[in-house]
């Protein structure tokens, strides 16, 4: 009771949304940081992200099968992550409310 989970969708800060009780009370959460993204995927976080959905979806896409391709157990990307939907996460460093 009163505790939170943790979730870091690519690229975006972490949410914390209610347990509801039947989770681990040890629970690892994976984040990587935009530089991380940049440094692995080329991806470009300029004014061009944040502002151009289609070509956030693309990076989003991008860095969820780069994800699945470096952790292919863990499938941290999901699993489709071509059927992702753009987001307005991590735009301007925020998350919609």
């Amino acid at each position: 009771m009163g505790q939170l989970k943790s979730y870091i969708a690519p690229s975006a800060p972490a949410t914390r949304t209610p347990c509801d009780g039947s989770e681990s009370a040890m629970r690892v959460e994976y984040g990587f940081t935009p530089n991380w993204y940049h440094k692995s995927c080329h991806i470009d976080f300029s004014e061009k992200w944040h502002l151009d959905p289609l070509y956030r979806r693309d990076t989003l896409i991008t860095m969820r099968q780069e994800l699945n391709r470096r952790f292919p157990t863990l499938q941290l990307g999901g699993d489709e992550p071509e059927s992702t939907i753009p987001t307005l996460d991590g735009v301007h460093g925020a998350l919609t409310m």
